[in-house]
């Protein structure tokens, strides 16, 4: 599979399993469309992630993934729930995109 598919498909992961962790944190009623549709989208990024792992070796598909993960809820967290990220969080997200910037360097330039 090429860098770019793959890529296209950790982005996917990254954005159903953040959007269905957004929805699951914000509904109470476990019964409503909302809290439903997290639970969908979670759902869909564990299948997605599943792929992820199809095509990719273990060692570099869950740094990652995690690491993409991390940053998407960071930024979900900050823009959508209105958290707090403090100079510690920026410094966090710094190190985690320099070592996925490290590891896709290594995967794909390499090739």
């Amino acid at each position: 599979m090429t860098a770019f598919l793959t890529a296209l498909l950790l982005c996917a992961y990254v954005a159903t399993s953040v959007g269905g962790l957004v929805l699951l944190k914000l509904e109470g009623n476990y019964l409503s469309a909302r809290f439903l549709l997290g639970v969908f989208l979670y759902g869909t990024g564990f299948l997605i992630w599943y792929g992820l792992l199809r095509i990719l070796p273990l060692s570099l598909a869950f740094p990652l993934a995690a690491g993409c993960l991390i940053v998407g809820t960071q930024l979900a967290g900050k823009f959508i729930l209105h958290e707090r990220v403090d100079p510690t969080h920026l410094v966090g997200i710094a190190l985690v995109i320099v070592g996925i910037v490290v590891l896709s360097m290594r995967e794909f330039v390499s090739k």
